[in-house]
């Protein structure tokens, strides 16, 4: 039996290591146009777009939410960082 048993270890050792390298997904780069955008376009501008700012938070302005380049102006959303 433990023969029998020893003859499978490297049959399972091989799955072991080949089942992760054929099930890694390779992460798509996010557009923000493509991918974010319409999201938030159907969901947020409702109550912070141009007609409304509900808590001073404006969604349509890339300016008003996401940082500039020195990162000075307040922003509220950073990338990367969900």
């Amino acid at each position: 039996m433990l023969k029998t048993a020893l003859k499978s270890v490297p049959a399972l050792m091989l799955g072991v290591l080949i089942v992760p390298v054929t099930t890694v997904q390779t992460r798509a780069k996010v557009d923000f146009a493509r991918d974010v955008q319409p999201l938030l376009r159907a969901n947020c501008y409702s109550c912070h777009g141009s007609s409304l700012q509900s808590g001073g938070f404006r969604l349509d302005l890339r300016r008003d939410s996401m940082p500039n380049r020195v990162g000075t102006n307040g922003a509220r959303i950073i990338p990367g960082n969900s």
